[in-house]
Protein backbone atom coordinates (compact mmCIF):
# COMPACT_ATOMS: atom_id res chain seq x y z
CA UNK A 1 0.00 0.00 0.00
CA UNK A 2 1.73 3.27 -1.08
CA UNK A 3 2.05 5.80 1.71
CA UNK A 4 3.30 9.39 1.76
CA UNK A 5 4.06 11.27 4.97
CA UNK A 6 4.41 15.00 5.58
CA UNK A 7 3.76 17.76 8.08
CA UNK A 8 0.54 19.67 7.55
CA UNK A 9 -1.45 22.62 8.80
CA UNK A 10 -5.09 21.70 9.43
CA UNK A 11 -8.00 23.55 10.96
CA UNK A 12 -11.22 22.30 12.47
CA UNK A 13 -12.46 24.86 14.91
CA UNK A 14 -9.03 26.47 14.73
CA UNK A 15 -5.68 25.85 13.08
CA UNK A 16 -3.42 23.09 14.42
CA UNK A 17 -0.03 21.82 13.26
CA UNK A 18 0.23 18.07 12.94
CA UNK A 19 3.44 16.10 12.61
CA UNK A 20 2.24 13.40 10.28
CA UNK A 21 -0.28 13.08 7.51
CA UNK A 22 -0.59 9.72 5.75
CA UNK A 23 -2.14 9.33 2.33
CA UNK A 24 -3.16 5.72 1.74
CA UNK A 25 -4.45 3.99 -1.36
CA UNK A 26 -6.58 0.89 -0.91
CA UNK A 27 -8.93 -1.44 -2.81
CA UNK A 28 -12.08 0.67 -2.44
CA UNK A 29 -13.86 -1.98 -0.38
CA UNK A 30 -15.06 -0.57 2.97
CA UNK A 31 -13.94 -3.71 4.82
CA UNK A 32 -10.37 -3.22 3.50
CA UNK A 33 -9.93 0.26 5.00
CA UNK A 34 -6.92 0.49 7.29
CA UNK A 35 -7.61 1.68 10.86
CA UNK A 36 -6.19 4.32 13.18
CA UNK A 37 -7.01 7.59 11.40
CA UNK A 38 -7.59 10.89 13.20
CA UNK A 39 -9.07 12.54 10.10
CA UNK A 40 -10.52 10.91 7.00
CA UNK A 41 -10.98 13.16 3.98
CA UNK A 42 -12.98 12.17 0.92
CA UNK A 43 -13.27 14.28 -2.23
CA UNK A 44 -15.64 13.03 -4.92
CA UNK A 45 -14.97 9.43 -3.90
CA UNK A 46 -18.09 8.30 -2.03
CA UNK A 47 -20.22 9.08 -5.09
CA UNK A 48 -18.41 6.27 -6.91
CA UNK A 49 -19.37 3.62 -4.35
CA UNK A 50 -22.57 1.64 -4.79
CA UNK A 51 -22.88 0.75 -1.09
CA UNK A 52 -22.86 4.07 0.76
CA UNK A 53 -24.03 2.39 4.00
CA UNK A 54 -21.09 -0.05 3.85
CA UNK A 55 -18.74 2.81 3.06
CA UNK A 56 -20.03 4.81 6.05
CA UNK A 57 -19.55 1.76 8.30
CA UNK A 58 -16.02 1.24 6.97
CA UNK A 59 -15.11 4.90 7.44
CA UNK A 60 -16.46 4.77 10.99
CA UNK A 61 -14.39 1.67 11.78
CA UNK A 62 -11.23 3.24 10.32
CA UNK A 63 -11.33 6.24 12.62
CA UNK A 64 -9.77 6.53 16.07
CA UNK A 65 -11.97 7.81 18.94
CA UNK A 66 -12.47 11.56 18.55
CA UNK A 67 -11.34 11.54 14.90
CA UNK A 68 -13.17 13.40 12.14
CA UNK A 69 -14.71 12.74 8.75
CA UNK A 70 -14.61 15.51 6.15
CA UNK A 71 -16.28 14.70 2.85
CA UNK A 72 -16.74 16.95 -0.17
CA UNK A 73 -18.93 15.11 -2.64
CA UNK A 74 -20.68 15.94 -5.91
CA UNK A 75 -24.37 16.75 -5.56
CA UNK A 76 -27.05 16.81 -8.24
CA UNK A 77 -27.51 20.57 -8.12
CA UNK A 78 -30.38 22.68 -9.42
CA UNK A 79 -32.19 21.50 -12.54
CA UNK A 80 -30.38 23.83 -15.03
CA UNK A 81 -26.98 22.65 -13.75
CA UNK A 82 -28.08 19.01 -13.86
CA UNK A 83 -29.35 19.36 -17.44
CA UNK A 84 -26.13 21.12 -18.49
CA UNK A 85 -24.11 18.19 -17.10
CA UNK A 86 -26.23 15.69 -19.03
CA UNK A 87 -25.86 17.63 -22.29
CA UNK A 88 -22.13 18.22 -21.84
CA UNK A 89 -21.29 14.65 -20.89
CA UNK A 90 -24.08 12.94 -22.83
CA UNK A 91 -24.73 10.79 -19.78
CA UNK A 92 -26.72 10.88 -16.55
CA UNK A 93 -23.84 9.38 -14.57
CA UNK A 94 -20.43 9.65 -16.25
CA UNK A 95 -17.90 7.04 -15.16
CA UNK A 96 -20.56 5.27 -13.09
CA UNK A 97 -20.71 8.07 -10.53
CA UNK A 98 -23.94 9.09 -8.90
CA UNK A 99 -24.66 12.25 -6.95
CA UNK A 100 -24.75 12.68 -3.20
CA UNK A 101 -28.34 13.01 -1.99
CA UNK A 102 -30.22 13.35 1.29
CA UNK A 103 -30.34 9.53 1.32
CA UNK A 104 -26.53 9.46 1.15
CA UNK A 105 -26.31 11.90 4.05
CA UNK A 106 -28.75 9.73 6.04
CA UNK A 107 -26.40 6.76 5.54
CA UNK A 108 -23.52 8.84 6.94
CA UNK A 109 -25.71 9.87 9.90
CA UNK A 110 -26.20 6.20 10.84
CA UNK A 111 -22.56 6.04 11.95
CA UNK A 112 -21.56 9.67 12.47
CA UNK A 113 -22.81 12.78 14.26
CA UNK A 114 -22.88 15.32 11.45
CA UNK A 115 -21.65 18.62 12.87
CA UNK A 116 -21.57 20.60 9.65
CA UNK A 117 -23.28 20.18 6.35
CA UNK A 118 -23.36 22.64 3.48
CA UNK A 119 -24.92 22.19 0.08
CA UNK A 120 -23.78 24.49 -2.72
CA UNK A 121 -25.59 25.02 -6.02
CA UNK A 122 -22.60 25.98 -8.17
CA UNK A 123 -20.57 23.91 -8.21
CA UNK A 124 -23.12 21.39 -6.95
CA UNK A 125 -21.41 19.85 -3.94
CA UNK A 126 -22.09 18.89 -0.37
CA UNK A 127 -19.56 19.42 2.44
CA UNK A 128 -19.97 17.14 5.45
CA UNK A 129 -18.03 17.44 8.71
CA UNK A 130 -18.72 14.65 11.19
CA UNK A 131 -17.57 12.72 14.27
CA UNK A 132 -18.19 9.02 14.85
CA UNK A 133 -21.60 8.56 16.52
CA UNK A 134 -21.46 8.53 20.31
CA UNK A 135 -18.13 10.35 20.51
CA UNK A 136 -17.35 14.01 20.93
Amino acid sequence: MPKKELSAFVGWGGPVWVDLVAFDVYSGKPEDLPTGYDVIFSKSTLVLLRDIEGAARGLSNARVPGGRLLAVENARGPLPVHVARIVRRRSLHPHGATYFTNRSVSAIREFFDVERIRWTAVPPTVLIGAVKRGET
